[in-house]
């Protein structure tokens, strides 16, 4: 339905609704307090805050991009499947992009206990592989 849903601990359901939110589909707390989330539908990454204020950010180096993630660096850290790459994206919307031969087919990331982003590729891969901010 293109909306973001919150859950109180009580059960009681509420829903943020704008017409930016295009197919979410991960979401995380970011370090800023707000919720970032995929915004699959168009490619951007997606921010809403605890009331409601929905803002987006892309790059022209946002493919497909499946899961995202905070840091250990305060950064938000976001995989795309095609081309294979891993973007680390500050709250000021800053985009790094990383790329390598060992980076294939990135889908969900973690960060781990270590400090270090740790994140998986499915079939045929089948490995899990660690980036460190």
């Amino acid at each position: 339905t293109d909306t973001i849903g919150r859950v109180t601990a009580a059960g009681a359901f509420t829903f943020v609704a704008d017409p930016t939110i295009d197919a979410p589909t991960a979401i995380t707390a970011g370090p800023d307090g707000a919720l970032w989330f995929v915004n699959s539908g168009d490619e951007s990454i997606g921010r809403v805050t605890t009331a409601g204020a929905v803002s987006h950010f892309t790059d022209a180096t946002f493919g497909a991009l499946a899961q995202i993630t905070t840091g250990s660096d305060g950064a938000l850290w976001v995989t795309d499947t095609a081309p294979a790459a891993i973007h680390r994206v500050t709250t000021a919307g800053v985009v790094t992009t990383i790329r390598s031969p060992r980076i294939r087919q990135p889908t969900a990331i973690a960060a781990g206990p270590d400090g270090a982003l740790w994140f998986t590729e499915p079939t045929p891969f089948s490995t899990i592989g660690r980036i460190t901010p």
